[in-house]
């Protein structure tokens, strides 16, 4: 069977000449828009189903090593304009050869005129009913993780996660351990300074600077220009929790909050309330390069990632 249609275009819907897009089609003649529109409601329903029983089933964490979610309530774009489907897995283990054929089993074998678009972050997987993308390399059929195109997808993609989530896994595991010694001042004064880094994303060339608060942000923040790039509440016994976290319940509730910054050795700045008023000031005596935590990480065999090979 000849290699299905790369992931671009409208996919398997009416073309219209002037609207002036590419578009793929694999039959003559295709179902009516209403026809469409039921089964982009299906497809959604059974892959959201599929794609959590999954996880489930493998005991996959509800949040990552970054504290975000690996699949939830907006995690598969549900009203395509054509029969492409979108979702996101936030754990790269996920991405093994039978989760594409879980795929093409139990949502494409009832769906054949659709298509999914696995992605992690960046790294994509294009699947059809017949076989799968992996970037730019078609894969025919069922595959096995060593099949030469899936491990070279799978090694670049080790590559992406890393350079991505790297300096910010190994941030969090750093600050976790700085939190609760932490806790008394950040009652007391309101905040409490936690640690300043030299990275966060590598295309960012800012400094974090990670704070330890009594209350949120918009009572009480560093005096910069931009507005933190990361908020999430830390329980009373010191848990980070993910962002978006509700807080209700007992207290008493922190909040761990990242500003992006030019936060050289010695730089200070002041904290102020929402009223104006200086609240302390904020002064960083080091900026810990990425390497040291990375040093740390291997010497603990604290990472929490994918393992180095596909898993089998």
């Amino acid at each position: 069977m000849p290699q299905m249609p790369r992931m671009d275009g409208l996919y398997n819907i009416p073309e219209d000449p002037e609207a002036g897009y590419t578009y793929r089609r694999t039959v003559r003649r295709l179902p009516s828009h209403r026809r469409f529109l039921s089964e982009r409601s299906a497809v959604a329903a059974r892959l959201r189903d599929s794609v959590a029983g999954l996880l489930s089933a493998r005991g996959f964490p509800s949040h990552n090593e970054i504290l975000e979610e690996v699949f939830g309530q907006f995690s598969v774009g549900e009203y395509p304009s054509d029969r492409t489907m979108c979702f996101f897995v936030g754990d790269l283990r996920a991405f093994v050869p039978d989760f594409v054929q879980m795929l093409q089993t139990d949502v494409l074998a009832d769906f054949p005129l659709w298509r999914l678009l696995a992605q992690f972050e960046e790294m994509k997987v294009g699947v059809y009913p017949s076989g799968a993308w992996f970037g730019d390399e078609w894969i025919e059929g069922r595959f096995e993780d060593r099949h030469p195109a899936y491990r070279r997808w799978w090694a670049t993609a080790q590559e992406y996660r890393e350079r991505r989530f790297g300096p910010l896994r190994r941030q969090l595991a750093y600050i976790r351990t700085q939190i609760p010694a932490a806790m008394a001042a950040a009652r007391r004064d309101g905040f409490a300074f936690l640690g300043a880094f030299d990275r966060y994303r590598p295309e960012w060339t800012e400094q974090p600077i990670w704070l330890l608060q009594s209350v949120p942000d918009d009572e009480l923040s560093l005096d910069v220009p931009t507005a933190p790039v990361r908020t999430s509440p830390v329980a009373a016994d010191g848990t980070m929790l993910p962002q978006y976290t509700g807080v209700n319940g007992d207290g008493p509730w922190y909040w761990l909050i990242t500003y992006l910054v030019d936060a050289p050795k010695g730089a200070t700045f002041s904290m102020k309330r929402e009223t104006g008023e200086v609240a302390g000031v904020v002064s960083v005596g080091e900026v810990i390069p990425d390497d040291r935590l990375a040093a740390m990480e291997d010497r603990t065999g604290s990472e929490s990632s994918a393992p180095e090979h596909p898993p089998r």
